[in-house]
């Protein structure tokens, strides 16, 4: 806008803007470090979360069947608005008693993942036990 005013103006900017930019840049690659990496038992808070959307869906794909399903109403067109709400309580209820079977039979950890594990865990003992490296576990 004021170009036209200072032709120079823009050039001198654009000097500004790279010396600036590249003083930034060199802070940062110099100045700053990366934080150490630590080892985490699990995913953390955001495991909770996850179970929280996982029931909350539940709920939500129950109200939506026992809401807007047409073949609900066609098969069992005696029951009323109470019944319906007493139908998805019940309904809803087998779902969680289903999510909550099916989490506790599959395993958290697979087989293949512990076998792995564990014949890694040999590798490295018996690898510094070559190098007479004391290491407990």
């Amino acid at each position: 806008m004021f170009g036209v005013l200072c032709p120079l103006l823009p050039a001198v900017i654009l000097a500004f803007n790279t010396v600036d930019l590249r003083q930034r840049a060199m802070s940062l690659l110099t100045k700053n470090k990366r934080p150490e990496p630590f080892v985490a038992a699990d995913i953390g808070t955001y495991q909770t979360i996850l179970e929280i959307l996982a029931t909350l869906s539940v709920i939500t794909n129950a109200v939506l069947v026992v809401m807007t399903c047409h073949g609900l109403f066609f098969y069992l067109s005696w029951m009323g608005a109470v019944d319906r709400m007493w139908g998805l309580v019940l309904f809803e209820h087998i779902l969680l008693f289903a999510k909550v079977v099916v989490s506790s039979i599959v395993p958290t950890e697979p087989k293949s993942a512990i076998l792995h594990y564990n014949v890694q865990q040999e590798k490295k003992a018996q690898q510094l036990k070559i190098w007479d490296v004391e290491f407990d576990d």
